[in-house]
């Protein structure tokens, strides 16, 4: 049962009909401007769609977007749901049919709505598995399954796109890009960046992109760039004036063959990027709170070995000791410990998590066994580890990073990390000169 009013919505004209039917075929979904005289719809609502000026033919979400300096707001409408043709008196009571008519869209009381519903579900009993995820999204009841691995392993790459796009643009852009996210598709996604809404007007010169030659030419100066192509990866340009980011994704072996989620972060101006590796933590029987055990997870012995060995070749030679270099941490490799995985539909938050250098983890251990205590991380222990905010500032003032001279290798790491079953996000951030 909707717990909110619902909207009538009706498409006007053959060839935008059209249109729109052409978009949700692709897309699947289709946006329109809404005036401020217009309707006042909430940030998510249930609408009845009609494509003739006297019937129903479809439900659907809708999901109200950012204003524009002219004070109208995008209205993106997605999970349409075919139910037929309904004339709108065999739905609605007479007053509110003929308003509907009418007005071309029209705000439909809870009541009547779930009675129009009702007569929907008992003729069309398949279709209304669909159009009850919609109504619980719209209640705010909509909750995805967080112990699927595959929407494990989508919430780890939002994540990583978010802290991505934060580094790049700041929180602002961040929020956008994942409160509009079509997670709608989420189960059946093979990458986040699938689910990027590029048709969105993000205001303050940020547009996404499909592909940038130039920043691409940029990478295959690289040792390693032509294996990755070769594997065949996903990717987003998101331009800010002179300003790029190219978000890519790669799995070798596909999303549903991948022990886990990393990701890369690299600046082609200052030659540094940062290494991060997505662990989720746990809440065992009836414990309140979220523990991560090393020995629980079969592969954190190989992983820890292998970012060992990333962090001894990065800083070998030893690099240059000038300013450039200089960086507060001697690694810029991280484990991101995650208490919850924060995929709810239309939700601009990251996933909260513990920010660990891996040359803080045997001294860690070390001090564990020492107090007789298993080894574990959870939250505030260890004392000394960081949040989001202070990764990406230090990031942002190349506090943390890679020196100069490792820049060369990076393909080495993400092939490296492909080769071991870990679906990588890398993320170049690139200045015009």
């Amino acid at each position: 049962m909707l717990q909110h009013d619902a909207i009538f919505f009706r498409a006007t004209g053959s060839q935008r009909i059209e249109r729109i039917r052409v978009q949700i075929e692709l897309k699947g979904y289709f946006t329109y401007s809404l005036s401020s005289a217009d309707l006042s719809p909430r940030y998510l609502d249930f609408y009845f769609l009609g494509w003739n000026p006297d019937t129903v033919d479809a439900v659907a979400l809708g999901v109200t977007r950012g204003a524009s300096g002219t004070g109208s707001k995008q209205v993106r409408i997605e999970r349409v749901v075919e139910i037929g043709e309904y004339k709108l008196s065999e739905l609605l009571e007479p007053d509110l049919a003929r308003a509907a008519e009418l007005n071309g869209m029209q705000g439909l009381p809870k009541d009547s709505a779930n009675l129009a519903l009702q007569k929907i579900q008992s003729e069309h009993p398949d279709a209304f598995l669909e159009i009850e995820e919609i109504i619980q999204i719209v209640n705010g009841s909509f909750e995805f399954d967080e112990t699927e691995p595959h929407i494990q392993k989508i919430a780890y790459q939002r994540d990583a796109v978010g802290l991505s796009l934060e580094i790049f643009g700041g929180g602002t852009i961040r929020r956008d890009t994942l409160n509009y996210a079509l997670l709608g598709k989420a189960a059946t996604a093979t990458s986040f960046l699938d689910l990027i809404d590029d048709d969105y007007n993000f205001g303050d010169d940020f547009e996404y992109l499909q592909e940038d030659e130039m920043i691409t030419h940029d990478l295959e100066t690289f040792d390693g760039f032509e294996e990755f192509k070769k594997i065949g990866y996903k990717q987003k340009v998101l331009r800010h004036k002179n300003r790029e980011l190219l978000i890519t994704n790669a799995n070798r072996n596909g999303l549903e063959n991948c022990l886990g989620v990393d990701l890369i972060y690299a600046n082609l101006n200052t030659k540094t990027y940062c290494f991060i590796q997505y662990k989720k933590m746990i809440k065992p029987g009836k414990s309140n709170n979220y523990v991560y055990y090393p020995k629980s997870d079969g592969n954190f012995s190989k992983e820890l070995k292998l970012m060992k060995e990333f962090h001894k070749s990065i800083n070998t030679p030893a690099p240059k000791k000038n300013y450039e270099n200089y960086r507060a941490f001697k690694t810029a490799i991280f484990f991101k410990f995650c208490k919850s995985l924060e995929m709810k539909v239309v939700n601009p938050q990251m996933i909260d998590g513990i920010y660990l250098p891996i040359d803080m983890w045997p001294l860690y251990l070390k001090h564990l066994k020492e107090i007789d205590k298993a080894p574990s991380i959870r939250y505030g222990e260890p004392v000394r580890t960081f949040d989001k905010n202070t990764f990406v500032t230090l990031f942002r003032d190349g506090l943390i990073g890679t020196p100069v001279e490792a820049f060369g290798d990076i393909f080495k790491y993400i092939n490296e990390s492909l080769r071991n079953k870990r679906s990588v996000l890398a993320a170049f951030e690139r200045t015009k000169e």
